[in-house]
């Protein structure tokens, strides 16, 4: 039971309330420092001296004084204070009930403190609560703690009441003096709807359980590793008696800051803390309805492939990892070896690719490649294209903007062998969508310049513009008279799966016989759809698990999909992403003569 820091009561009108006030916080993360002498590393100790009589003075000893002039002091001592003339000094004195938005937190919110009705005090205190909570009111009063009065509010809080102590209005700083609040900025609409999006990308309601202070436990690591480290010097033969060395320093080899510098002093550690990202989910974008040009983004070609996130460790080891965190390292040994040419501590977003004969990006031909594993290497080869940096030697990039990471990888990562760097052209989107359909690519990406990388979330400062359309679709089911003629598709849209038609080619043999065997063992009784839709044949229902990739001319107006066309499977794809994209509209600017879109189409392997 914690011990209770104030006893009094709330006083309000007739009314009091007998109560007791506790911490309602506690520093649990704080970490504390001795200050050591550096000769002989002992703890430095403070004496309490009196410069007149030149002698120690012991602490139980020490009197509290007011100044009242120069070398004029007046004492008080403890009984002073218990018995000062304010009514506050024993009670939480109720000024008057404010609306509960009417004080600022972010200014005046000060210390918080639990508040406990005594026995005699339970009903008076519930019904106060009570009222408070009715009427959207918070208490102002006024309570003297820690020798001094303070201004603090009394508000419901779950099953009870805090207390927060609040600053005077005469300790709030005026903002008189800071620069740039005055002056009024122009806003674009387009920036200010493009801001409105990002923060509702990553709106989420606060659960503090999800936040954690990892200062301390980052400090603990080192000491404990120093600790080990002490110890086994100590033990070594002829180092027992060794005195330590100022010098004796801690070298924070961590995963995030490996190019600190080899240190070749044995009397100094190499620690690596737990920073460098074990797995991450790639960034995600959003669709536009049109192709489009602007000086505000960079585009690039949008590659047919399977989105992978590169890392290599500080110790040269390569791992590739596709968005549903599945690890495809052993099924490219000819990109894992050219990924020698990424420096260690780095973490790379870009796609895998597999070519058909005419040099293009081919998603089934690659799909046939993992499923065979690294034996095909050589019928098919793959190569990854890299078009972000996460992280480079050790230095996180997220908070970067894209131009500039852009800028950092091509320098960093040698193109080359199965690893390639594609470049991108500024403005003219319009144009390299053109040459898309002419090559009959996939489509383009435009990334607006300033964006960060926001690992896992869908981003409008990233959009696609597809110019063969095709997303993912999760299957529900399939009919004829056994596995199968056509698969049910269908998608999620707020939380609802929803059918969106039937798929019925561009099936291979290979194709076939997986999809035969998910759906059989993905078999269900009922349908996956709520209501259960009316079909106009007999449909055999499947657990909604299975993500497919689907081609397609455009939607109808009811909701389904015109000619649609099996393109793949996607277990990389978690099936709540199979979300129906709601194009965005971008007004777009001309197109400049004579740019490079045309050269940056070439598939570079």
């Amino acid at each position: 039971m914690p011990r209770s820091m104030w006893k009094g009561v709330v006083s309000f009108g007739m009314v009091s309330i007998p109560i007791r006030l506790y911490n309602a916080t506690e520093s649990t993360a704080k970490v504390s420092f001795r200050q050591l002498c550096p000769d002989h590393h002992s703890p430095i100790s403070y004496k309490r001296w009196c410069a007149e009589g030149d002698h120690e003075v012991q602490y139980s000893e020490i009197l509290r004084g007011y100044e009242v002039g120069k070398d004029r002091y007046v004492i008080i001592d403890d009984k002073d204070l218990d018995n000062l003339p304010l009514p506050t000094a024993h009670a939480i004195d109720i000024e008057e009930f404010v609306p509960v938005d009417d004080v600022e937190p972010g200014l005046y919110y000060d210390s918080a403190y639990y508040v406990e009705p005594e026995e005699l005090g339970r009903k008076p205190y519930h019904l106060l609560r009570r009222a408070l909570e009715a009427t959207g009111r918070m208490a102002i009063a006024k309570i003297a703690l820690r020798d001094k009065e303070h201004l603090a509010a009394l508000h419901p809080n779950g099953k009870g009441l805090i207390m927060n102590t609040l600053h005077w209005p005469d300790e709030i700083r005026s903002t008189e003096g800071l620069k740039g609040l005055e002056d009024e900025v122009k806003i674009n609409p387009k920036e200010l709807e493009m801001a409105k999006a990002l923060i509702e990308s990553l709106a989420d309601s606060f659960d503090p359980s999800r936040y954690k202070d990892n200062y301390r436990e980052a400090v603990m690591k080192v000491v404990r590793a120093k600790a080990r480290w002490r110890r086994r010097r100590s033990s070594a033969p002829g180092e027992r008696n060794r005195p330590p060395k100022p010098r004796d320093v801690v070298k924070l080899h961590s995963r995030s800051a490996p190019n600190l510098g080899r240190m070749q002093d044995p009397d100094q550690l190499s620690i690596e803390l737990e920073s460098f990202p074990d797995e991450v989910r790639p960034m995600q974008a959003a669709s536009a309805e049109a192709p489009f040009s602007s000086p505000e983004y960079l585009f690039e070609v949008k590659w047919d492939g399977l989105r992978c996130i590169l890392f290599r460790d500080h110790d040269g080891n390569v791992r590739l990892q596709d968005r549903g965190l599945t690890d495809l390292t052993a099924d490219v040994p000819e990109v894992v070896k050219a990924a020698k040419r990424v420096p260690p501590g780095s973490v790379i977003d870009g796609e895998l690719v597999a070519t058909d004969t005419d040099g293009r990006p081919n998603y089934p031909r690659l799909r046939q490649r993992l499923a065979a594993g690294a034996r095909m290497q050589d019928e098919i080869p793959t190569a990854y294209l890299a078009f972000d940096a996460l992280y480079l030697e050790g230095r996180p990039q997220l908070r970067q903007p894209v131009i500039r990471r852009r800028a950092r990888l091509a320098k960093a990562v040698e193109a080359g062998g199965h690893i390639f760097v594609p470049d991108h052209i500024d403005e003219d989107g319009v144009e390299l969508f053109e040459a898309c359909l002419e090559r009959g690519l996939e489509g383009v990406l435009a990334k607006h310049k300033q964006s960060p990388y926001v690992t896992g979330q869908r981003s409008p400062f990233w959009l696609k513009v597809k110019a063969v359309k095709s997303d993912d679709f999760v299957v529900i089911g399939w009919t004829g008279e056994r596995p199968f003629d056509a698969l049910v598709v269908g998608f999620y849209e707020d939380g609802r799966l929803l059918p969106c038609g039937t798929v019925g080619g561009g099936y291979d043999d290979e194709a076939t016989r997986a999809l035969r065997d998910r759906v059989v063992e993905l078999a269900a009784a009922d349908s996956p759809l709520d209501p259960p839709p009316i079909m106009m044949r007999p449909v055999n229902w499947v657990k909604p698990e299975l993500v497919v990739s689907i081609r397609y001319s455009e939607w109808s107006p009811d909701g389904t999909l015109r000619f649609p066309i099996f393109n793949g499977l996607r277990p990389e794809v978690h099936p709540a992403e199979a979300v129906r994209h709601r194009p965005r509209v971008v007004i777009g600017g001309h197109v400049r003569p004579g740019s490079a879109a045309y050269d940056l189409t070439r598939f570079p392997f």
